[in-house]
């Protein structure tokens, strides 16, 4: 999130907006350094957005999918089944796009 979506929701006056000033600030600066711009990345609540609101999904795709608690190399990663390979049953709906429009509106009105 960057630009005037970012400075809009910045800009807000209420107490929940404030609060949201107040946890960002560090990580959009943290952000800035090493990426040139004021942005934030925000996974956990699009996660949300599209919980809520599930027509916020524009393009989704079944697959099968583990979480990899054990491995060598990685620990928490999702490994997906992305070519229905291993014949093991699909059990993860995996979100491909949202609706932009939709997450920015309903985040703002959160703010609110």
């Amino acid at each position: 999130i960057e630009g005037d979506v970012l400075k809009r929701w910045l800009g807000i006056d209420s107490p929940k907006a404030e609060f949201f000033r107040r946890i960002s600030a560090k990580t959009i600066e943290f952000i800035k350094q090493y990426v040139g711009r004021e942005m934030l990345f925000m996974p956990d609540p699009l996660t949300m957005a599209v919980a809520v609101d599930p027509s916020c999904v524009t393009r989704k795709e079944t697959h099968y999918m583990v979480v990899e608690t054990t491995g060598m190399f990685t620990r928490g990663m999702t490994a997906v089944d992305w070519e229905d390979r291993s014949g093991e049953p699909k059990n993860a709906e995996i979100v491909l796009d949202i609706d932009m429009e939709r997450f920015h509106a309903l985040f703002e009105q959160g703010l609110k």
